[in-house]
């Protein structure tokens, strides 16, 4: 028994050398320097790449064949639209952009209100694509302008200045400036219609000025000396306003060419009741002709020098021609 036991072990022992020197046989030689179908030598059982090896070539990158422009949302009269641009090769998007609005386009003005001289009128476009209404005023027209002419003043007429209007609107442009009536006054005599520029008093009659007093020119006389005239005066003035005092006026002659005047006048109250009776005598150049001789009351306000330095005679006043 113990014969056939390791009978079977030798046999299988046998065997075992067997395979093991079937498997010795199919293994192949160890070449250190062994190379790959490429050429390419093996080290350290490590295998070179193409992209290991500066002398292999990169292979091409790719390149984006541009395609045609897709829009993806339509612009409109307000508001911007969109489009993108693809690869035709591998699709994908290559570039986006927005489209302009397109504006509006608008047809023609429509007149609601036409304009007039002194309003504006109004108008209106309306969009063809969105119905957008545009509204915009129309300016004032001119004015046409009419010419009034100027009117001459006369001695009792009063003139006025040249000016203009509009015909329809009527309003005025340029404003006729009225021109009071007026005398052509020479030696205090209008030449054109006669009218003198001061009333003529009477010699001898009694007169009442506007303080309450009376004055009465009595005479005046005028004497022709070497170089020059005399001229004398005789007058009375009197107070004939109760319960007062009052200051009477000052004489004056006026001359032809407007060069001066002389005054002369009595500065003392008199009360009521009360006269005086003066006299007084100019010397007068021989070339200056006097046209004129005036009591001016006296102005409490003004004083008798205010009045002094006139060169004309003043209307509300009394007055006695020198001829």
């Amino acid at each position: 028994m113990k014969r056939k036991i390791l009978v079977l072990f030798a046999v299988l022992f046998a065997f075992v050398l067997l395979f093991a020197a079937c498997g010795e046989e199919k293994q192949p030689q160890t070449n250190p320097n062994p190379q790959n179908q490429n050429g390419n030598t093996e080290q350290g059982g490590k295998t070179d790449t193409p992209t290991d090896n500066p002398d292999t070539p990169m292979p091409d990158e790719h390149k984006h064949t541009v395609g045609e422009w897709i829009v993806d949302t339509e612009p409109n009269c307000t508001e911007a639209g969109s489009k993108h641009q693809v690869c035709a090769e591998c699709g994908e998007t290559i570039k986006a952009e927005a489209i302009p609005a397109t504006g509006h386009t608008h047809g023609e003005w429509v007149t609601d209100k036409e304009p007039t001289c002194t309003e504006v009128g109004s108008k209106h476009r309306t969009c063809t694509i969105c119905g957008n209404v545009e509204n915009e005023t129309i300016s004032t027209t001119r004015h046409i302008e009419v010419v009034d002419p100027a009117v001459i003043a006369t001695c009792t007429t009063e003139g006025k200045t040249e000016g203009s209007h509009c015909s329809v609107c009527k309003t005025i442009i340029k404003a006729q400036v009225a021109i009071p009536p007026s005398h052509n006054y020479q030696n205090l005599i209008c030449t054109v219609c006669g009218n003198s520029m001061v009333t003529k008093n009477e010699t001898g009659k009694e007169y009442y000025d506007k303080n309450g007093l009376s004055v009465t020119l009595i005479s005046y006389v005028a004497t022709p000396k070497e170089g020059y005239t005399e001229y004398t005066i005789q007058y009375t003035i009197k107070n004939v306003t109760p319960d007062s005092k009052l200051m009477p006026g000052s004489f004056k002659l006026f001359f032809a060419d407007d060069t001066g005047e002389s005054q002369y006048g009595f500065f003392n109250y008199l009360y009521y009741g009360e006269s005086i009776t003066q006299t007084y005598t100019w010397k007068i150049l021989q070339n200056q002709k006097v046209l004129v001789l005036e009591y001016n009351a006296d102005d409490p306000e003004a004083g008798l020098s205010g009045a002094f330095f006139r060169n004309k005679p003043v209307s509300d006043t009394f007055h006695w021609f020198i001829e």
